[in-house]
């Protein structure tokens, strides 16, 4: 491990002086937040699927396989896609299950 010197204010220097021992890792945390709010952004791309693009790839790298961004763009376009209207069904909402669940548990049990 090296040693720097920084001049800091004194009323920064008290606030570091109780994390003293955590001081490597919050200078490493902090570094990071600021090269990727500063020097890490991406600039922004005509390419309206430039991201999705992106994540395919990688899903792709990992063996992830199914249909390409267009084919799905294309599916989804369809008349017959987008005049399809959501099931209704009857019951309690999904989520009013879920609490009735999640109370039911032994460890929720008074």
């Amino acid at each position: 491990m090296e040693t720097i010197q920084i001049q800091l204010p004194s009323s920064l220097v008290q606030t570091l002086r109780f994390y003293q021992q955590e001081l490597p890792q919050i200078f490493e945390l902090g570094l990071r937040l600021f090269e990727t709010q500063t020097h890490l952004v991406p600039a922004p791309t005509e390419d309206k699927y430039s991201d999705s693009n992106a994540a395919m790839e990688v899903l792709h790298q990992a063996g992830v396989r199914g249909p390409d961004l267009e084919s799905i763009a294309r599916y989804l376009a369809t008349l017959e896609v987008k005049q399809r209207q959501p099931l209704l069904a009857g019951g309690p909402a999904a989520s009013d299950l879920i609490i009735e669940e999640r109370n039911s548990r032994l460890w929720n049990q008074p």
